[in-house]
């Protein structure tokens, strides 16, 4: 009696799917593997091709957010090193005007986390008639790339040539579009008690907004121009003002100064 032999069927071949760590979510990089061992045709690994520059592209963008927040809880409140002061007045005392810290500060007080967090950086700049326009275009190791712009009026009325207005007006939009790219704060403004003026044009309000008015006024009844040239370079450099409203009080006090100049 002879015995019958099945043959056994074989069992397919096992795909190892890959995924991102820490998630379930499969690379399309597995199927284009087993498409390429089944002779899958041009289209289909076109189609594939393209899924997978999807997905990278998606798991850049994720690993970008997730270093962009590791940063942001990392990174300390900025140190304002740098002290612009008053002139001296009648008796010969100088009061401080405002505080702020270059970009060159800021840049050192972050570098080190920057780069433990993968992220790199450049800063671009363009001129269209007085406007200056600085971007800051964040890259993070994985590809993944977003840009910040800060866009400033060069000064008219300030006492430097071109070159000095332009390059005050770059140095202050490179400084803005950087913070903002990466979301730094810096320290509260410092306010000398007997520097009123500083004072006055701290947080922006309602409130705040009559009190600058009145401030503003009241330097332009007393026809002082220097007062106004330093009420104007608080407001360039605060940073409790939005960029609207930087350039709303900073056209206000332009028109009063080149009112008393015709005079």
């Amino acid at each position: 009696m002879t015995k019958k032999i099945t043959p056994k069927k074989k069992k397919p071949a096992e795909t190892t799917a890959l995924a991102l760590p820490g998630t379930k979510e499969i690379a399309p990089s597995a199927f284009i593997s087993q498409a390429i061992t089944q002779g899958a045709s041009v289209e289909t690994m076109e189609k594939l091709m393209n899924l997978q520059d999807r997905w990278e592209s998606k798991m850049a963008k994720r690993a970008f957010d997730e270093a962009m927040a590791k940063f942001q809880a990392l990174c300390p409140t900025i140190k304002k090193d740098k002290t612009v002061n008053n002139k001296p007045d009648k008796d010969g005392r100088v009061t401080l005007r405002y505080k702020f810290a270059p970009l060159d500060s800021i840049v050192a007080q972050v570098k080190r986390i920057l780069q433990d967090c993968g992220f790199s950086y450049t800063i671009t700049a363009k001129m269209e008639g007085n406007q200056i326009t600085a971007i800051c275009k964040v890259t993070h190791s994985l590809g993944h790339s977003e840009e910040s712009s800060f866009q400033v009026p060069t000064d008219p009325d300030a006492y430097m040539n071109i070159q000095q207005k332009v390059g005050a007006a770059l140095t202050f939009a490179k400084r803005y579009a950087f913070c903002n790219a990466f979301g730094i704060m810096t320290g509260d403004e410092d306010v000398d008690a007997n520097a009123v003026h500083t004072a006055v044009s701290a947080q922006p309000s309602n409130t705040d907004d009559v009190k600058r008015m009145k401030y503003i006024n009241d330097l332009v009844a007393k026809k002082d121009l220097d007062g106004l040239v330093e009420a104007r370079d608080q407001v360039k450099e605060s940073e409790k003002l939005t960029n609207q409203e930087k350039m709303k009080w900073m056209g206000i006090i332009n028109d009063h100064l080149k009112a008393l100049k015709t005079k």
